[in-house]
């Protein structure tokens, strides 16, 4: 089962994902592109979801509020935009600083269930 997570903040900051990322399979018609392009992102609930290899996983920068996803088999340390280090899985947001107003403290609810 996976769940979506609303995250919110008291300034209008606001962004969402579901807990168990982006898992995907790799397209075997599509071996001879670039990484990037043989992902075939597969869902919950589905046979192919459990055959995932790797997960793109939804991630944000701290300093420039920038979201971007992190491949589980190619893990990076910087933010895409900006190269700052102060990234973090979005799953892992709550009761952190806002990146946005960097005042108020971040409140994540549960949104859909699949």
């Amino acid at each position: 089962m996976a769940a979506e997570l609303i995250i919110s903040c008291e300034c209008g900051f606001g962004t969402g994902t579901w807990d168990d990322g982006n898992p995907y399979i790799l397209d075997p018609d599509k071996l001879h592109l670039p990484r990037s392009k043989q992902k075939k992102y597969v869902y919950h609930p589905s046979l192919e979801a459990m055959c995932a290899i790797g997960n793109d996983v939804p991630y944000i920068c701290l300093s420039c509020c920038h979201e971007f996803t992190v491949d589980n088999m190619k893990p990076r340390t910087k933010c895409t935009k900006c190269k700052s280090e102060d990234i973090v899985d979005i799953c892992k947001l709550r009761g952190r600083i806002c990146p946005k107003c960097k005042i108020h403290t971040l409140r994540v609810c549960g949104g859909a269930i699949s």
